[in-house]
């Protein structure tokens, strides 16, 4: 057998590790000395610690290194996962590249120009739901749309047209999104299931125009948000979308166009800034 020092030397792997893989149940010393504490290990370990160290380089946590030790036919099922999560972060990196590409073409980073404007009220057919994600936004208006053709084919879009995505949570969600389409129309009707009619108010907004991927949207906010603060405005209202050029009419993502406009209103005196 050998002290935890030696085993340390021969697997390289730190004693501070050991120690760890000892506590959680992932590398335990075949003996514990009672009376010192010292930890021993037998040399045919060497092994496991390699096999562990081989699964961490690859990136799995301790609870699938556990798993896959204690039950080895699973090992097939938790490296594919693995293999998924690793195919989906070089997408995400590609696209980080992409953009990164672009700004250093640009020479810049990207600008946005905020402008405060009065938004027109008007009558509108809306439908919300939920989308797994931003890719399924196309899709749920698309059938949205198509719903309110079938069900009202007397009522037509306004002649001033107005439509936007409204995003009614709390918080902000990446996956399973509510998300609420809105149209204007000619006249409202009657609420169905699925489509149903309200009055949408005038708002005085802060718009900025976004060109680029929807990660980009962060920064547009913040410079809506700082813009407002500046102009002594306050939020008051839901933060709407337009999506003006996308994926589905743009191959690249540098020609994504998205104007937010986010309601605001004059803070007043006395109020907490």
């Amino acid at each position: 057998m050998l002290k935890i020092g030696e085993f340390s030397k021969l697997t390289k792997v730190t004693v501070k590790t050991l120690r760890h893989y000892d506590r959680i149940g992932l590398l335990k010393p075949v003996f514990v000395d009672a009376d010192s504490g010292y930890r021993f290990y037998d040399e045919g370990q060497a092994e496991q610690a390699a096999k562990i160290l081989k699964l961490r380089e690859i990136g799995l946590s301790t609870a699938d290194i556990r798993m896959l030790l204690q039950e080895p036919g699973r090992e097939r099922e938790i490296l594919s996962a693995r293999a998924a999560e690793i195919g989906q972060e070089l997408v995400r990196a590609e696209q980080q590249l992409g953009s990164i590409e672009d700004m250093l073409s640009r020479r810049e980073l990207p600008t946005w120009q905020p402008k405060l404007r009065s938004i027109f009220g008007c009558t509108a057919f809306c439908c919300r739901g939920y989308i797994s994600s931003m890719a399924q936004l196309r899709s749920f208006i698309t059938a949205g749309i198509r719903e309110f053709r079938f069900k009202y084919p007397k009522i037509g879009y306004a002649d001033e047209d107005y439509c936007c995505v409204i995003y009614p949570d709390d918080g902000f969600r990446s996956e399973n999104i509510f998300v609420e389409y809105v149209q204007s129309v000619i006249c409202a009707g009657e609420d169905g299931d699925i489509i149903k009619f309200r009055e949408i108010e005038p708002v005085t907004a802060v718009c900025v125009e976004h060109r680029g991927n929807y990660e980009g949207l962060r920064g547009a906010y913040a410079c809506a948000l700082r813009f407002a603060a500046e102009q002594g405005l306050e939020v008051c209202g839901n933060a709407r979308e337009r999506y003006i050029d996308g994926y589905w009419n743009r191959e690249n993502e540098a020609d994504w166009l998205t104007e937010i406009q986010l309601p605001v209103r004059k803070r007043e005196e006395g109020e907490r800034t």
